[in-house]
Parts: structure tokens; sequence; C-alpha cells
């Protein structure tokens, strides 16, 4: 019988003598970095997040496109998108935070516009991307994988 318990027919035993050392620890001092993107999609990660990362890029891309974020407040919220898109794929804590916060802030613009007195017009289907992206980032669970695996 092998020390891991299981037989060893036609195999040698392992005694502690011939095992090689463990390597020494790193004695180089440690550096601070920028944050290093490795990926722009995780399809390791819940479908939830995976469709919650795509559902940002699509956003920004739409955005780019009819010309949304021309001035300095859609600057803003594009690089959200883009950053949040990329934090969650690359499974930071700031990512998902930046997500719930990005995902939450058409609803506090219409909200501010209806107390303005401004007459906001919903588009159903815009609504329902929004809905659906909210609904996805705070779902039991995106929020049990982003607790547990995310740095």
């Amino acid at each position: 019988m092998l020390l891991t318990g299981h037989n060893g027919f036609g195999r040698s035993r392992v005694s502690g003598h011939n095992l090689v050392p463990a390597p020494a620890a790193s004695t180089t001092a440690a550096r601070l970095s920028a944050m290093r993107i490795e990926r722009w999609v995780n399809p390791t990660q819940p479908q939830t997040l995976q469709i919650a990362v795509f559902l940002f890029y699509f956003n920004a891309v739409l955005g780019l496109i009819f010309g949304q974020f021309a001035g300095p407040v859609g600057l803003v919220l594009l690089v959200g998108d883009v950053g949040a898109a990329l934090g969650i794929a690359n499974e930071y804590k700031w990512g998902y935070l930046l997500g719930v916060a990005m995902s939450l802030l058409p609803f506090a613009f219409i909200v501010i516009l209806i107390a303005g007195g401004h007459h906001v017009q919903l588009d159903p289907l815009n609504l329902m991307f929004l809905v659906a992206l909210v609904a996805l980032l705070v779902h039991p669970q995106s929020r049990d994988y982003q607790r547990i695996w995310f740095k």
C-alpha cells in the first residue's frame, strides 16, 4: 500500500527521503503596478454576469453610434459602461459596484427629470433592457459569485 492509500501494483514505493524540497519563497521586493486587463469577457462566470457584461458593451456601442455620448456627461457614461464591463469580466469588486451604479443611473436621471416637472417619454424596449441589466446584476447567482470570487 502506498503512502496515498492506493494500491501501487507495478509501481515503486515513494519514501519521504526521495522527495524534492519545495522552492523557496521569492526574495524580490514587491512593486505596485497598474491594473491588468486580461480579458474582455469571462466565460467562466455565471450566465447572469456574462449577459450583463455584453449589455454594458452593447449600451456603449449604441451610445457611440447614436451620438448619445457627445457631451461630458455622455463621456462619463461611456467610460462607466466600458469600465464596469471590464471590471466584471476581470472579477474586480469595484467593477461589480460600478456596474450596479451604472445600471441604476438611468433610473436616477428619469426620477430627477420627473421631479423637475419635465415630461419623460419612456421607450418600452429601452426600459426593458435597463430593467434586465439591473436584474442580472442583483440576481442572487451574480451576487453570490462576486462575493466569493471577486478580488
